[in-house]
């Protein structure tokens, strides 16, 4: 017989797995002909806080190619609705992130949030001056005090960050971001996973395939965490033939752009199969 306690877990895991998922169909989905016209005014302040974070840093596209999270406003839309919807049943407050590059997602996450006390972790290999400098404007002036970044290796500076802390202390969501090998996404998956508190949602960008270089690495990653029943699927989103947004010089300007990328959502949940079915039993 499985204790109630299981029983229960599985419940709540089944509540929130529908929420996000029903949250992924109404916000990544449905939403995705929003990149054919005006944004939503739901969408307005973070669309403007991203326009400010752009403008501190001179207006310019320094942040990379089309794969940017901040250039897609599908990929905006969805991360800052789902994030947000879900937090309501499940209060989110601690962000953590491998691949903080220009600020743009932890800008997103941020704002979903809307929490004085959220905290957004990141860590960053910090090789390009902007992203430092990044890290201190949102730090000062978008969400003073939320943001804090540890510069360098991610297995390094993640290790030695989680070491300080108590094993209660666990991360609210997980983005993966950071080095677009196969090995470096698992190595992240290693330190971070199992900090993430059951029911977090799990973000992997790059997902494409082997013909798209850059994307080979984290989307057998997700493979292989999704078949290995560490991660739950919540939805996967392909971003091909969308279009892009510049977000530069203060105003929004729009690109028509080839991408061939995606990214994947999925959730940690308490209980396994075999559990599961024991509590199917139980309860006819």
């Amino acid at each position: 017989m499985v204790a109630d306690d299981a029983c229960g877990t599985r419940s709540a895991d089944s509540l929130g797995l529908a929420a996000a998922s029903s949250a992924f169909q109404q916000h990544c989905v449905e939403r995705s002909t929003l990149d054919r016209s005006q944004p939503s005014g739901s969408a307005e302040p973070v669309l403007a806080l991203l326009r400010q974070l752009s403008s501190a840093m001179g207006g310019q596209n320094i942040f990379g190619s089309q794969g940017n999270v901040g250039r897609v406003l599908q990929q905006i839309l969805c991360y800052h609705h789902i994030l947000r919807s879900t937090s309501v049943r499940r209060p989110v407050l601690r962000v953590c992130e491998t691949g903080f590059s220009g600020g743009h997602s932890s800008t997103v996450f941020l704002a979903a949030l809307n929490d004085s006390n959220a905290r957004y972790y990141g860590f960053d290999l910090g090789d390009r001056p902007h992203k430092r400098a990044a890290a201190i404007f949102i730090n000062t002036t978008l969400f003073p005090g939320q943001l804090h970044v540890a510069f360098g290796r991610s297995d390094v500076t993640g290790e030695a960050f989680f070491r300080g802390k108590p094993s209660s202390f666990l991360c609210d969501m997980l983005s993966i971001d950071g080095d677009h090998t196969e090995a470096g996404a698992l190595r992240d998956w290693d330190i971070f996973g199992p900090r993430l508190a059951p029911q977090g949602l799990v973000f992997f960008d790059d997902i494409g395939t082997a013909r798209h270089p850059g994307m080979e690495g984290p989307t057998r990653a997700w493979q292989r965490l999704v078949a290995a029943n560490n991660i739950t699927t919540v939805g996967c989103v392909r971003l091909a033939g969308r279009t892009d947004i510049i977000l530069q010089s203060g105003a929004m300007s729009r690109k028509a752009m080839r991408a061939s990328r995606g990214f994947c959502i999925g959730m940690i949940l308490q209980t396994n199969a075999a559990t599961a079915a024991q509590c199917r039993l139980t309860t006819r």
